[in-house]
């Protein structure tokens, strides 16, 4: 007789999902860049630190901007003096309105040019626009950097938006704040929780699907943008279903079939096989659901099916056994 594995089938509570993959995207993320032009003096961050909002990040050198605004407020000063002097004059009617009203321009004026060098000096420190983790650094101390140059990048992982695409049938069966469960290739073993955040209003014509975002906790910052993501939308109705081991389901030309093995005869002998055409329905983990063909509580082989046929006797070892889970991935070898 051939040694196989089998495993029971068992009726569950499954509540049925909608399957989509997608890609995990930070809620807030950019790249810090400087609005103006300069040589980096200063870098007060380490690749990979956490920062708070408003933290300084870069400084870039601005000595000339900060004598100009000297200059600029001496000037003031000065135009300050001349104003107050021409109402004293045009109060006491020794002065015209036309020479009063150009003295106060200019006060305003340099008024105006001091608060714009200061909006100056101020963007010579790039500052974390929110708080987040920085990635790695893209600049050198002594640098020249024009507007625009890529400094760092900073993302906020908690939490995090993931986003994917479902068929536009599938409309009537999503809403806001519908849970979802996602899994990443980096932990297999693990399921994300979240829900339905956002559901965009239009269907691409080129595809006739809708995008969908969810959001992720991930306080455990275990998640990052760019991953990779298999998403299930959990249905709010639950269904009975028998469950096997994907490895049970033997794959035919003519439709898909398991070997159930039959108890052992009275008067002793070898346990037997027989063929069983089933109909499979969802997969979660790896297991698979029956939809049709088996009732629950058989015997099914779920390991060793390659020499066997119908009838034939086989010798049960369940010492090693596929695994049979509906949350874990399947592990890679």
């Amino acid at each position: 007789p051939a040694t196989v594995a089998t495993a029971t089938a068992e009726r569950k509570t499954w509540r049925p999902a909608i399957s989509a993959t997608g890609s995990l995207e930070a809620v807030r993320g950019v790249e810090v860049v400087p609005d103006v032009s300069g040589q980096v003096v200063d870098i007060a961050f380490a690749s990979g630190d956490e920062v708070k909002q408003g933290q300084a990040l870069v400084r870039l050198r601005s000595e000339e901007a900060r004598a100009e605004l000297k200059s600029l407020r001496a000037q003031r000063d000065q135009a300050k003096s001349q104003f107050q002097r021409d109402q004293r004059l045009y109060q006491q009617g020794n002065q015209s309105e036309a020479q009063l009203d150009q003295s106060r321009a200019r006060f305003q004026e340099l008024n105006a040019e001091i608060e714009r060098q200061q909006a100056h000096i101020a963007k010579k420190t790039v500052r974390a626009p929110f708080a987040g983790r920085l990635g790695l650094r893209e600049v050198q101390l002594g640098a020249y950097v024009e507007p625009g140059t890529p400094l760092v990048t900073l993302q906020d992982l908690t939490p995090l938006h993931v986003t994917f695409s479902l068929p536009e049938r599938r409309l009537p069966d999503i809403a806001r704040e519908q849970p979802i469960e996602v899994r990443v290739d980096a932990y297999p073993d693990r399921v994300f929780k979240g829900e339905i955040t956002a559901i965009n209003p239009k269907v691409e014509v080129a595809t006739r699907q809708i995008r969908v975002q969810g959001t992720l906790p991930n306080e455990a910052e275990k998640l990052r943008p760019g991953m990779f993501a298999r998403v299930s939308v959990i249905q709010p109705a639950q269904e009975n279903v028998v469950t096997l081991p994907q490895t049970a389901i033997v794959n035919q030309p003519y439709g898909d079939m398991v070997y159930v093995v039959t108890p052992s005869p009275e008067g002793g002998g070898p346990r037997r096989v027989k063929q069983q055409f089933v109909t499979t329905g969802a997969r979660r983990g790896t297991q698979v659901a029956i939809t049709k063909g088996l009732d629950g509580g058989e015997d099914v082989v779920s390991a060793g099916q390659i020499k066997l046929r119908n009838n034939a006797p086989v010798r049960v070892d369940n010492s090693v056994q596929p695994q049979n889970t509906a949350t874990a991935a399947p592990k890679e070898p």
